[in-house]
């Protein structure tokens, strides 16, 4: 059964798609900002597929208007949100975009290297069956194909050609791929001898190549390889009528980095046909393409970096509204605003009925070292599992909230005051239950916590900073006993020790 998306997200599905359209039109500001709004929505919404095309989307722009800095900017930005959020699938994505710009520097080794990245990441997703998904392994597949070819690696190009055709006949994959997987299928074929196979594709590829690409980029990089091919085949007609259809596209976009393309292609044709009073014109021409460009990149650089200050606003402010609406992003517990507002309300309740208040700080043992042994991506595995637990432990009686890094507050209202060391063992033997290795621990080779409380009838004696204090210091009992315990100090063992 297909998830029903809601009302807000048809909205931004939609606009997400008119600031596609935007590319193709030219209106290249009207589609950064689309997407720098998408973003922010798609983040509050924990939409990560979205955020993430919506990041790859402001990437394209950036490249498409020759800010390929910017560009990279995006792309490694968006493989460390992935990283951050273990998305590991959607970072087959950002490889592909990455790659490509090694690729259009003509660096194919090195951009084969990232395109197998992205068909890594993708391999090991989980959603095969997603539609999405299947697009984005055929674009990796195509990706390493025609860097096969431009290596010399013909054997190795067809393998990947043969996984693609397992893909591309499923039912809603785009026609504008056929251009490249048969531009592809076709140079195997002229290295094996056959030249009718291309004479029996040209059409069929000429017309899938006027169907809508994704982006102006994808349209240039599969003229660019349909050039190369019939070049290699001698076949100069065809591929006359090839660029000129590419021309006709680009006066329409008004690129320049498209207008030097399309300069540097009948610079490659009338050099093979051997018209060289016009391939010298060209050549004035594409010198004139370079210095418009230049002028070009440096009006976009100061675009594109105005562009950066206003995503890093919008980050700001995603972050700003995330911790005044009390969640924190990757446990999804509440936060230290969260924190301060419900605990004193409930202080306030446990001195209405004289009830007991237990504040109850959590620390797990060694997770620096678990970091450095498992990666930050596994620490943040952990500090969610931790969460369920202790959320679990509490449930119906308390609060639970993130107070940062790996620490936890948990703060309940009680009538017995062994609730402390009841809580505590739950918490610590669902934990053991686990079994979470950290080889690398001082401790335990399993996850350990350590646990400080204080729990007091007097509540209204105490600020809530003066409750946490006390727990702290019943933590740091724990720790200095060589951790994986818990401690819980109660208000008569305060005023003891005072009197």
């Amino acid at each position: 059964m297909e998830k029903q998306i809601t009302k807000q997200e048809k909205i931004l599905n939609d606009a997400f798609q008119h600031g596609r359209d935007c590319i193709w039109s030219g209106e290249y500001d009207r589609a950064i900002h689309i997407f720098e709004e998408c973003m922010a929505q798609f983040a509050t919404m924990d939409n990560y597929v979205m955020y993430v095309r919506a990041l790859s989307a402001l990437g394209t722009i950036f490249k498409e208007i020759g800010s390929r800095d910017m560009a990279m900017d995006c792309y490694l930005r968006g493989i460390k949100y992935i990283r951050d959020h273990n998305l590991p699938s959607l970072g087959g994505l950002f490889y592909q975009n990455v790659g490509n710009c090694f690729f259009e520097l003509k660096d194919f080794k090195r951009a084969k290297e990232l395109f197998k990245l992205g068909e890594d990441a993708l391999s090991e997703d989980e959603i095969v069956d997603s539609d999405r998904h299947r697009q984005w392994l055929l674009i990796a597949y195509l990706n390493i194909g025609v860097s096969n070819i431009h290596l010399n690696e013909y054997e190795e190009a067809k393998k990947y050609m043969e996984l693609a055709e397992k893909i591309l006949p499923l039912e809603k994959s785009p026609e504008y791929f056929i251009p490249v997987l048969e531009t592809i299928k076709s140079f195997i074929k002229l290295k094996e001898g056959d030249k009718d196979y291309l004479t029996n594709k040209l059409d069929y590829m000429f017309d899938a190549l006027k169907v809508s690409q994704e982006t102006p980029s994808d349209f240039s990089f599969t003229v660019n390889e349909m050039v190369s091919l019939l070049l290699e085949a001698q076949r100069y007609d065809d591929l006359l009528r090839v660029i000129q259809y590419f021309e006709s596209v680009v006066e329409r976009l008004n690129l320049p980095l498209m207008r030097l393309e399309t300069a540097e292609m009948y610079m490659l044709y009338y050099k093979a046909i051997g018209e060289h009073a016009k391939y010298e014109e060209m050549c004035v021409k594409h010198a004139q393409y370079c210095e418009q460009l230049s002028v070009s990149e440096r009006e976009e650089k100061i675009r594109a970096l105005n562009v950066k200050v206003e995503l890093e606003e919008i980050r700001n402010r995603i972050s700003d509204d995330k911790d005044k609406s009390g969640i924190d992003g990757l446990t999804r517990l509440g936060n230290r605003h969260a924190m301060v507002k419900m605990s004193n309300e409930l202080i306030d309740e446990c001195v209405a009925t004289n009830d007991y208040v237990l504040v109850m700080i959590t620390d797990v043992d060694c997770f620096k070292e678990y970091n450095d042994t498992y990666g930050h991506v596994g620490g943040d595995s952990v500090l969610r599992q931790v969460a369920d637990i202790i959320s679990g432990a509490v449930k119906r009686i308390g609060n639970v909230f993130r107070f940062g890094g790996d620490e936890f507050v948990v703060v309940v209202k009680t009538s017995d005051d062994k609730q402390g060391e009841l809580l505590a063992t739950r918490i610590r033997n669902a934990l053991q239950h686990l079994a979470i290795k950290n080889e690398n621990s001082t401790v335990k080779s399993t996850l350990t916590l350590s646990i400080g409380g204080f729990i007091t009838k007097n509540a209204g004696d105490y600020s809530l900073d003066e409750l946490l204090e006390r727990a702290d210091e019943a933590l740091y009992k724990v720790k200095e006993n060589g951790k994986n315990d818990y401690h819980i100090i109660k208000d008569s063992d305060i005023k003891d020790i005072k009197e």
